[in-house]
C-alpha cells in the first residue's frame, strides 16, 4: 500500500511540474532561510561553553552611583578577587585579567623578536590561574605553571607563526615596547570566535607592578582596571556565596570611593551570561543581542511559515482538479484515512526534495551571510547532533503543517457531490485560501516595515550631528615612549600643505575614555560629580571642529594650563547647575588625578561613545602621556598625504611599525550590529516576498486556469484586457488591504520598542506606513497581473475551445 502511495505521490509530482516547482523552491527557500538562522543562533548561544567548567565560572562586577543614577561596571579592583576569595572556602580559583588596549591608557603594544616588528592588538596580563578556570588548550608547555614567572607569556598559534615563523617559539624572547622582555612559556590554540575572552598574548599578571612602577599596584581596591573571574566548587552554590557576600565586604571599600561613589554594590555574573549583558560599562567587546536572537529567530519562523502557506493554498486550489479522483477513489472503496495518508505521503515527499534543496541553498547563504557580516557561521551536518535534530523537526515539522489541511479538505468532498463535478466550473470559494494569503502578506509586511526603520535608524545614526567634524581625520597609534619626539614629527606632518592639523590626546571619540570625580561648590557646598575625562592638547578641539561656547582653549604659550586648566562640556556645566559662562573661573578639583585647577573654558556637547548613549558630563585637561595622535588632512589627495605621513612615520620611528584608522569608519563600525541588522533584514525581507509572490503566482495562474471560457467568453462580448486583469486582480487587492491593516499595527509597535534602545532615535512619522503599504500593493498586484495579463490577451477561439 505504502509503495502504491509513493508511486501515486512521484506522479503526481511530476504531472503537475509547475506547482510542483513552485511548491518545492518555496518550501526549500523557507527551510534554508532556517537552517541558516539557526546556524547563527547557536553560534551566538555557544558563546564560551566550551569551558569544562562553564556553569561553575563567574564574573564579580560593580554596580556603583554615578550622579545619581545605578551604573553597572566589569572592570574592578584588582585586590578583591584575593580578599573574596580568603573569605569563601566554596571559591576554588580566581582570576584577573589586565586587558591593556580596553581599559587603560597602555594602548596596543609593540612586539618583536629579532628584526620582526609587530603591533600587538590583544596583549592580556592574567594570573598564573588563568588554565585552571578557563580551557583554552594548550599545544606547547605546561598549562600550571606557564604564567607563574614575571614577564613569562602564553601565545596564540597565529601569534607564533606571525611572530618566529616555523621556528620553536618556546623559551625565545619578546621584547615589549622596546622596553620589557617577555619568556614565551607556551603556545595555545587560537580563542574560538565564540568565546568572548579573546587574546594573541597572554603575560603572567606578575609583571605588573614592574612595568608599571607601582609595586601595590596589585592590592589597590581604587583602580577600577581588572575584569575577575572566580570558579565556585562543582559541589557549592553560588547562592551561598551571595548571601554572605555584603557582610564579607564590610571594611573593605576605601572612604574616599564611597565618598564619590556611594557604597558599591558587588554581583557575581555567569560566564555564558556576561556575552548577553550589553547594560555594562567598560565591558570586554564581544557582545550578543537576545533580541536580535529573538528577531531573527521569527523571521525564521515567518519566512517557514509563508512557505507553508503557499504549500496549503496551492494544494487546496489543485483539489479541485483532483476532485473526481478522489470520488472514484472513495467509490471503490477508499475511506477517508487512506485519502490522508495519500495525500501525507505526497506532503512529505515535496517536504524531503525541498529539504535537500534547503541543504545546499544553505551551503551558498551561509559563505554570503559571512562574507557580508564578518562571521564564521557554519553548519557541520555530520559532527552536529542539534543541527540533525533540528533539520529533522523541521522537515517533520513542514510535512504535517503543509500536510494535514489540505490531506483534510480533499478528503472530505462526497463522492456524490464530485463524480459529475465540473471544477473548472465550480463557484466553490474555500475561505481558507484568502485566510492564508491574509497570513503570509501580513508577515511580508512586517518584514517589510521593520527593514525601513531598522535602516532608517542606522542611516540616522550614522549621519547624526555628533558634534565634531570626523572627515578625513586619521588616527594613530602613538607610543607613549616616542613623547620626545612629538613636536619635530608634528612640524614634519605640518610642512605638508594638505595637513592641516595635528593632535595628541589620551582618546578619541568612539575609544575608550577615562572615569573619574569632579569636586566643585555650589550653594550647598561641596559637590561631585562622575565625569569621562580625557587629556588633550591645545590642538585637539581645533582639529576635530568643536565649538567654544565660552571661555578659552588651551594654550601651548599658557605654561599652567599643564597643571591647573580644565574644559568642561556643556552636559557638564548643566549639570553643575551653570550656564557656560557662569562656570568660566570656577574653581574644581579632579579626584583621579588629584588636581586642584579652575574652569578656563566650556565646549558644545560632542557625543564620545555611540549614539545610544546620551552625551554624559565630560572634563578635558592637559597631559603629556598620551596615546593617539589623529591627523586632519584635506580631501584633496588622500593616498599621497597618508605615503608622507608613513614615509616620516618610518624615519622618526623605525622600531614602531605605523598602525592607523580613519575616524569617520571606526565610528560607523560603533553602529555595527544596526548595520548587520539592517541587511539580514533585508536578505530575510527579500526572501519572504519572493516566497509569497511565487505562491500568489500559482494562486493567480489557477484562479486564470479555472475562469478560462469566463474570460473568453467576455473577450468575446467585447471586453478589454485592462477589464480582465482587474476581474481577475480584483480579488486579491481585497486580501492584500486587510493584510496591511494587520500587519502595520504590529509592526509600528515592535519597532517602537525596539528604538527604546537609543538615547537618539528617529520618529517613525507617516512615511513608513504609506511605503510598506504601496510596496505590498504594487508587489502583489505585479505578481498576479503578470498572469493575469498573459491570460486576459489569449484569443478568445483558443479559450472556448479549452476544456
Amino acid at each position: 500500500m505504502f509503495r502504491n502511495y509513493l508511486k501515486t505521490a512521484f506522479r503526481n509530482l511530476l504531472r503537475f511540474k509547475v506547482y510542483s516547482f513552485i511548491n518545492v523552491a518555496g518550501l526549500a527557500l523557507g527551510m534554508a532561510a532556517c537552517v541558516t538562522i539557526f546556524a547563527f543562533v547557536q553560534h551566538e548561544y555557544s558563546f564560551d561553553g566550551f569551558n569544562r567548567n562553564a556553569n561553575k565560572i563567574y564574573r564579580i562586577n560593580i554596580e556603583a552611583s554615578l550622579n545619581g543614577k545605578q551604573t553597572k561596571f566589569a572592570p574592578v579592583p584588582p585586590s578583591i578577587g584575593p580578599y573574596l576569595m580568603s573569605q569563601f572556602p566554596q571559591i576554588e580559583h580566581i582570576v584577573r585579567l589586565y586587558a591593556l588596549d580596553m581599559i587603560t591608557s597602555f594602548g596596543q603594544p609593540t612586539v618583536s623578536h629579532g628584526q620582526n616588528v609587530l603591533r600587538a592588538h590583544q596583549f592580556v596580563l592574567a594570573d598564573s590561574t588563568f588554565f585552571d578556570v578557563f580551557s583554552f588548550k594548550m599545544v606547547q608547555g605546561n598549562p600550571r605553571t606557564a604564567l607563574d614567572a614575571p614577564f613569562s607569556v602564553v601565545i596564540t598559534q597565529d601569534a607564533a607563526q606571525e611572530l618566529f615563523g616555523d621556528e620553536n617559539p618556546i623559551g625565545k624572547d619578546i621584547l615589549y615596547n622596546n622596553k620589557f622582555h617577555f619568556t614565551v612559556t607556551g603556545v595555545v590554540q587560537n580563542p574560538p570566535s565564540n568565546s568572548t575572552i579573546q587574546f594573541d598574548y597572554l603575560g603572567s599578571l606578575n609583571s605588573l607592578p614592574i612595568m608599571s612602577g607601582q609595586p601595590d599596584i596589585l592590592t589597590t581596591a581604587i583602580r577600577f582596571e581588572y575584569y575577575t573571574y572566580l570558579l565556585i566548587n562543582k559541589t557549592s552554590n553560588i547562592k551561598d556565596v551571595e548571601q554572605r557576600l555584603h557582610e564579607a565586604l564590610d571594611g573593605y571599600w576605601d572612604k574616599t570611593l564611597i565618598s564619590m561613589l556611594g557604597l558599591p554594590i558587588v554581583h557575581f555574573e555567569l560566564l555564558r551570561d556576561s556575552y548577553w549583558d550589553t547594560g555594562m560599562q567598560y565591558d570586554i567587546p564581544m557582545k550578543g543581542s537576545r533580541i536580535g536572537i529573538m528577531a531573527f529567530s521569527v523571521i525564521a519562523l515567518i519566512i517557514l511559515l509563508v512557505a507553508c502557506a503557499n504549500f496549503i493554498n496551492l494544494s487546496m486550489a489543485r483539489a479541485l482538479a483532483r476532485a473526481k479522483e478522489i470520488g472514484i477513489r472513495k467509490v471503490v472503496g477508499g475511506d477517508r484515512k487512506q485519502l490522508i495518508a495519500q495525500f501525507m505521503i505526497e506532503s512529505g515527499l515535496m517536504s524531503f526534495v525541498a529539504l535537500v534543496a534547503a541543504i545546499a541553498l544553505s551551503e551558498i547563504f551561509i559563505p554570503s551571510i559571512n562574507k557580508a557580516l564578518g562571521m564564521a557561521l557554519k553548519v557541520a551536518y555530520l559532527n552536529n547532533t542539534s543541527a540533525l535534530l533540528f533539520i529533522m523537526i523541521i522537515w517533520i515539522a513542514t510535512s504535517l503543517f503543509a500536510g494535514v489541511i489540505p490531506a483534510l479538505y480533499i478528503s472530505s468532498f462526497k463522492p456524490t457531490s464530485v463524480i459529475n463535478w465540473n471544477a473548472a466550473s465550480s463557484t466553490k470559494k474555500p475561505s481558507g485560501r484568502k485566510i492564508f494569503i491574509l497570513l503570509q502578506f501580513s508577515a511580508v509586511i512586517v518584514l517589510i516595515f521593520c527593514t525601513m526603520i531598522v535602516v532608517k535608524e542606522y542611516n540616522f545614526l550614522t549621519f547624526h550631528d555628533i558634534g565634531f567634524n570626523k572627515d578625513n581625520i586619521v588616527v594613530l597609534r602613538y607610543d607613549q615612549a616616542a613623547n620626545g619626539v612629538y613636536m619635530p614629527f608634528k612640524q614634519k606632518l605640518l610642512a605638508n600643505r594638505d595637513v592641516l592639523g595635528v593632535t595628541t590626546a589620551d582618546a578619541v571619540p568612539g575609544s575608550a575614555f577615562g572615569l573619574g570625580s569632579l569636586f566643585f561648590k555650589d550653594k550647598s557646598g561641596t559637590e561631585n560629580m562622575q565625569v569621562n575625562e580625557v587629556s588633550v592638547d591645545p590642538d585637539y578641539i581645533p582639529v576635530f571642529g568643536m565649538k567654544l561656547l565660552a571661555g578659552r582653549n588651551f594654550s601651548w604659550i599658557i605654561q599652567s594650563d599643564n597643571m591647573d586648566a580644565f574644559i568642561l562640556n556643556a552636559t557638564a556645566v548643566k549639570k553643575m547647575g551653570l550656564t557656560p559662562q557662569q562656570a568660566i573661573g570656577l574653581p574644581v578639583s579632579f579626584i583621579q588625578q588629584s588636581l586642584d585647577g579652575r574652569i578656563i573654558g566650556v565646549v558644545s556637547d560632542f557625543n564620545i561613545e555611540s549614539l545610544r548613549n546620551s552625551v554624559q558630563p565630560l572634563v578635558l585637561s592637559m597631559r603629556k602621556n598620551v596615546r593617539m595622535l589623529a591627523v586632519k588632512m584635506s580631501s584633496t589627495d588622500i593616498a599621497s598625504t597618508m605615503a608622507y605621513i608613513e614615509k616620516n612615520w618610518k624615519q622618526m620611528f623605525p622600531n614602531n611599525p605605523i598602525e592607523y584608522n580613519f575616524l569617520d569608519k571606526s565610528l560607523d563600525a560603533l553602529y555595527k550590529s544596526e548595520e548587520n541588522l539592517g541587511i539580514l533584514f533585508t536578505w530575510f525581507s527579500s526572501l519572504a516576498i519572493l516566497i509569497a509572490c511565487s505562491g500568489l503566482y500559482g494562486l493567480a495562474l489557477y484562479a486564470a486556469e479555472k475562469r478560462t471560457k469566463e474570460v473568453g467568453i467576455r473577450k468575446a462580448l467585447g471586453a478589454s484586457v485592462s477589464e480582465i486583469v482587474f476581474l481577475l486582480s480584483e480579488d486579491f487587492g481585497k486580501w492584500i488591504l486587510a493584510a496591511n491593516v494587520v500587519a502595520l499595527p504590529l509592526a509600528y509597535y515592535f519597532m517602537v520598542r525596539w528604538l527604546e534602545n537609543f538615547a537618539y532615535r528617529i520618529s517613525i512619522g507617516i512615511f513608513p506606513f504609506i511605503l510598506a503599504a504601496t510596496m505590498s500593493f504594487v508587489i502583489a498586484v505585479l505578481t498576479v497581473c503578470i498572469r493575469a495579463l498573459k491570460a486576459a490577451t489569449t484569443n478568445p477561439s483558443v479559450s472556448l475551445r479549452c476544456e
